[in-house]
This record gives C-alpha cells, structure tokens and sequence, in this order.
C-alpha cells in the first residue's frame, strides 16, 4: 500500500488509532463498491507502539440500539 494508484480501507477507532487494508484500484472502485462483508486483513497504519499491529475482521450492520 501507499503505492500510486493504490486503494485502502483504513477504520479509524475512538483512540484514535487507524489501520489500513488494501481495496480494489481507483479504476474499479469506479464501476463497482467494496464487499464489506468479505474478511479484510488489517495492519497498523502508523506507529505500533502499545497497540495492537495485525487483525483479521470484516464489517457487520448494525443492530437496533439496545436500552440499560
């Protein structure tokens, strides 16, 4: 990744820690969407000190809210 032309999904979380996994390229993001349901493979995007580096994951909708 951080080639040109290049595509990443990168989830920034509430510490404010991000990660990045590669996507498709420019050119096909143009004529179709990423599966989000696929599992991504996730590395650290920045510094790895005291977090967490690799993690495998995919996305889920979310669910109606629930009360306390």
């Amino acid at each position: 990744m951080h080639a040109p032309l290049d595509s990443e999904l990168v989830p920034v979380f509430s510490n404010h820690v991000s990660y990045m996994s590669g996507i498709l390229t420019p050119l096909d993001l143009l004529v179709s969407n990423v599966n989000l349901t696929e599992e991504f493979a996730f590395v650290i995007h920045g510094t790895p000190i005291g977090v967490l580096r690799f993690f495998r994951g995919s996305f889920v909708k979310r669910g109606p809210p629930v009360g306390c």
